[in-house]
């Protein structure tokens, strides 16, 4: 049965970053979200007796390597399931680039997993869904619920899980995603990740990540735009501290990327609520208010950024009749 899913990419506000359990991607911390609705991965899934071997495309090519093997590993994952060996065609596109750090693997993996789990005609809860997965793609747990998404680690499959703890239309911050090079990156995320406990600083963050998590919750509870821009600048260079002190280190930002940061602070001191993060790439993330949305936009123009990304925060995981095949 033919099925077709939406998913939208999210920014990890609050980030994950290392394992507990490589097999079962379980983390050492939890992290919180927000879905972005205008970075989207449509995937269309088809278990049939027609198909004598499993075959994907990615953004109009057939993939292969490394991309293939993931998407293949979840495929037998979604069959065990339902005790079968159907074979399957998948086509998968996104409206965004991939591999440059905006999380194309989060909504990638969460529109696979429903499409794939309702081809099946299996009906499973959401929680069970974000289980499933997280075993394919950490950060795609968090893209199947809607709006502000927490992650919790939880100490094995079943209790590691995501949930929506704010819904989408909750608070009426802008997400713009500055696309400063399209180039991908030459390192996943999923093997740089490998040497984060490898940092100096790794150990003190995850002492105090519990309280930074309770701090956001509390910002976007109170609509506090200042602590929430605040918090999840300070995350974003965190992550990048701990990225670049592992062993081996990894650097994702272009130097495009710090000129923007810079820009970004000197516009706040001048009156203007705007904040950066990103996740682990090159592209900027420019959070603003949605009464300041137009102001940042064209500023952004101003620096030459030609491609921008205007993002609210988005809806879960869902299912649509517009089949890419």
């Amino acid at each position: 049965m033919k099925k077709t899913a939406v998913a939208c990419s999210n920014l990890a506000l609050i980030k994950y970053w290392g394992l507990q359990d490589e097999n079962l991607r379980l983390p050492v911390n939890d992290s919180l979200s927000v879905n972005l609705d205008n970075l989207r991965t449509t995937t269309t899934v088809d278990f049939s007796s027609v198909y004598t071997v499993d075959q994907v495309e990615i953004d109009g090519q057939k993939a292969s390597g490394r991309p293939k093997m993931r998407i293949i590993q979840h495929l037998e994952r979604i069959r065990s399931l339902k005790g079968v060996k159907t074979r399957a065609r998948i086509v998968s596109k996104n409206n965004f680039p991939v591999g440059t750090g905006l999380s194309s693997s989060a909504s990638g993996f969460a529109a696979f997993t429903l499409a794939g789990i309702t081809s099946m005609e299996l009906q499973l809860e959401e929680k069970v869904m974000t289980s499933i997965s997280r075993l394919a793609s950490g950060s795609s747990c968090r893209s199947i619920p809607a709006g502000f998404v927490q992650w919790h680690k939880g100490k094995n499959h079943h209790t590691s899980f995501a949930e929506s703890v704010f819904p989408a239309d909750y608070w009426d911050i802008v997400d713009l995603v500055a696309v400063v090079s399209n180039r991908k990156k030459t390192v996943a995320t999923s093997l740089a990740m490998t040497s984060a406990d490898t940092s100096p600083f790794f150990r003190e963050r995850l002492i105090l990540l519990p309280e930074k998590l309770k701090m956001i919750k509390e910002s976007i509870r109170n609509r506090d735009f200042e602590q929430f821009g605040n918090l999840v600048e300070a995350e974003a260079f965190e992550l990048h501290a701990i990225m670049m002190t592992g062993k081996p280190s990894y650097i994702f930002l272009y130097p495009e990327t710090i000129q923007l940061m810079t820009k970004v602070r000197s516009w706040r001191k001048s009156g203007l609520e705007v904040y950066f993060s990103l996740n682990t790439g090159h592209n900027l993330h420019l959070l603003s208010r949605e009464v300041d949305q137009s102001k940042v936009y064209q500023l952004l123009r101003k620096e030459g950024i030609k491609d921008i990304i205007i993002n609210r925060p988005g809806p879960a995981t869902r299912l649509t009749d517009r089949h890419l095949f």
